[in-house]
């Protein structure tokens, strides 16, 4: 029996929205936190499972070849989260397009998902720190109104493992939507 892999479905970020995170991080320099790489960022549409059998998986996920097409992406908001109580990471939020939901659904019905939550929204981490560490942010709130628009067509599968100062994450495949 294969090992038990930390795995989760994301689309890949448009470089139109990953230049606007480097001017963001060039903004927000001094904050201290730890920023994610470019090669990291990510829109999460699965949040991490624990999958044993990786080769079903990957062909289950060729059936997603060229079923959805281009996805408009739009974030409107920059702010600490998860929430203003115990904030943890710098994310930015926007309007769920149909076509994730879509998606979603597929997903769904592809890998027979039953723990499937339906309070979804599309965010996307920027940085992350520990919670005690508000207190030295040059801002104890942020709330930027942006306009970060993108086109993404390709679904990534993502092993995440841990590492030091957060996780490591792996592409295992691309599909083209």
């Amino acid at each position: 029996m294969e090992e038990k892999r930390k795995v989760f479905l994301a689309l890949m970020v448009p470089d139109e929205i990953k230049h606007e995170v480097a001017e963001l991080k060039n903004k927000y320099h001094n904050f201290p936190v730890r920023w994610i790489g470019d090669k990291d960022l990510h829109i999460t549409v699965i949040a991490p499972w624990l999958e044993e059998d990786l080769p079903a998986l990957l062909e289950k996920l060729n059936n997603l070849e060229g079923k959805i097409g281009r996805i408009n992406v739009l974030f409107d908001t920059v702010a600490y989260g998860p929430n203003n109580f115990s904030p943890r990471l710098i994310w930015t939020t926007g309007d769920v397009p149909q076509k994730i939901l879509d998606l979603r659904v597929m997903l769904k019905d592809i890998l027979a998902i039953t723990n499937f939550r339906n309070d979804f929204f599309t965010h996307l981490t920027l940085a992350r720190f520990e919670p005690a560490d508000i207190e030295r942010m040059p801002m104890r709130r942020i709330r930027e109104e942006v306009k970060w628009r993108g086109v993404t067509d390709t679904l990534l599968l993502i092993e995440s493992k841990p590492g030091t100062g957060g996780p490591d994450y792996e592409v295992l495949k691309e599909i083209k939507l």
